[in-house]
C-alpha cells in the first residue's frame, strides 16, 4: 500500500508541474488507478511470497486506510459523473478569450419588405445600409479553459433566419453557458446591417446601439436594456421614445414634445401635475414621413 501511494503521489507531482498539465484534471481522470494499484500490490505480495497464509495483515489503522481509499474513490466517481469536478476545473482554470461569431449576408430582393429581429445577447448594433441585403456578424469574449474551447462555445451562438411572405425573421441564439462555481463571462455582441428602406421590428433584452442615416422606413426597437440612438443629418422621421421616467431619457438639442398623460393636482394643493405612468416623448425631424419608435425601461440616449 505504501509503495502504491508513493508512486501515485510522484505521478501527481509530475503531472502538476509538467508542461501544460493541471493537478485537478489529472486527478479527476486517473483517480481510479489508486484502488487498482492497491489491489495489484496485495495480490502480487501474496503470490510472490509463496506462503500458505496471507503475508499481509491489517491492523485497525490499515482497515481505516483501506475504507478511506474506497470511500474517496467512490466519492470522486460520483463528483465526476455529477459534474462537480468538471465545474471546479472550469472555475479554477478558465480565462477570457476573444471570439468571432459566424456572420451571414442575406439578399432581400423585391419580396422582403419587413425584418423582425429578436436577441437576448449582451449587446447588438443596428445600422442602416444602402445595399438591398441584410448582413450580420459578431464578436466578443468568452470564459473557457482554452482558445479552442472558447471558439467551440462561440460557434453555437448563431443567427437563425426564416422567411414568411414579405417578412424575414432573424433570431440570435446565445452560446451555452457551461456549469461553473464562479462567474462565467459570455460577452457577445452582434452587428446588424439593415437596408434603410426596409421596415424593422426589434425585441429582446440586449443593450442596443441604433444608428440611422437616410431612414426611409418604419423602425421599432423595444428592449429590456438601455438604448443609444444616433441620428444622421437631414433625417425625415418622427421619433417616439417611451421610458419609465423623464430621468431615463437624455439627448441635447432634441425638439421634444411630451405626450405623457399628467395626473392633475388636487384642489388646494400646490405643485405641478406629475406624469402618470411611463413617459412618452416625440420629436419630428423634417416632414416626419417615417417613424422610429424606441422603448426601454432603463435608459434611452439620443445623439444628433
Amino acid at each position: 500500500m505504501g509503495l502504491t501511494l508513493v508512486l501515485f503521489g510522484v505521478i501527481l507531482l509530475v503531472g502538476g508541474v509538467g508542461a501544460g498539465q493541471r493537478v485537478l484534471p489529472f486527478v479527476s481522470k486517473w483517480w481510479a488507478v489508486v484502488p487498482m494499484l492497491l489491489g495489484v500490490e496485495i495480490l502480487a505480495a501474496g503470490f510472490l511470497s509463496g506462503a500458505t497464509t496471507p503475508p499481509i495483515k491489517y491492523d485497525l489503522f490499515g482497515i481505516i486506510a483501506v475504507l478511506f481509499v474506497a470511500v474517496v474513490s467512490i466519492g470522486l466517481h460520483g463528483l465526476t459523473v455529477g459534474g462537480v469536478i468538471p465545474a471546479a476545473q472550469r472555475s479554477f482554470g478558465s480565462m477570457e478569450y476573444p471570439v468571432e461569431l459566424a456572420g451571414e449576408t442575406i439578399p432581400l430582393g423585391d419580396a422582403i419588405r419587413r425584418i423582425v429581429v429578436t436577441s437576448d445577447c449582451v449587446g447588438i448594433d443596428i445600422r442602416t445600409c444602402a445595399e438591398p441585403q441584410v448582413t450580420y456578424f459578431g464578436r466578443g469574449r468568452m470564459s473557457a479553459v482554452s482558445q479552442e474551447e472558447a471558439s467551440m462555445w462561440a460557434a453555437q451562438a448563431r443567427g437563425v433566419t426564416r422567411r414568411e411572405g414579405d417578412t424575414l425573421f432573424i433570431s440570435f441564439e446565445p452560446a451555452p453557458v457551461p456549469r461553473t462555481f464562479g462567474g462565467h463571462s459570455n460577452l457577445l455582441r452582434w452587428t446588424l446591417l439593415i437596408p434603410a428602406n426596409a421596415d424593422l421590428e426589434f425585441t429582446g433584452s440586449a443593450r442596443a446601439n441604433v444608428a440611422v442615416t437616410g431612414l426611409a422606413a418604419d423602425w421599432s426597437v423595444k428592449t429590456a436594456n438601455a438604448v443609444s440612438v444616433r441620428l444622421g443629418r437631414g433625417e425625415n422621421i418622427r421619433l417616439q421614445v417611451r421610458v419609465s421616467s423623464v430621468d431615463d431619457l437624455s439627448g441635447a438639442g432634441v425638439p421634444w414634445r411630451d405626450e405623457t398623460a399628467l395626473v392633475p393636482v388636487p384642489a388646494g394643493q400646490g405643485g405641478e401635475a406629475a406624469p402618470h405612468g411611463p413617459v412618452t416623448k416625440t420629436a419630428v425631424f423634417g416632414q416626419g414621413l417615417h417613424s422610429l419608435h424606441v422603448q426601454s425601461p432603463i435608459n434611452v440616449d439620443i445623439e444628433m
